[in-house]
């Protein structure tokens, strides 16, 4: 089961332990990272997507999450 701290996107380092605007910046870089991710995954094609192991809905589905959400 992943820890608290590793579904905030802080890299296993729980969110009090950085001063606020740290962690604040630090979640914000990970949800961009997040939406250019799912951008990107939603692009590929199913050849492609069966390449990595991915099944076109599961690409779908990760792809309409919103960014804030892991």
């Amino acid at each position: 089961m992943a820890s608290r701290s590793d579904a905030w996107g802080t890299g296993g380092v729980a969110p009090r332990a950085r001063p606020p605007l740290r962690w604040a910046l630090a979640w914000i870089g990970a949800a961009m990272d997040r939406r250019a991710g799912r951008a990107r995954l939603a692009e590929l094609d199913p050849r492609l997507l069966r390449d990595i192991g991915v099944m076109p809905m599961d690409a779908l589905a990760e792809s309409r999450k919103p960014w804030w959400r892991c």
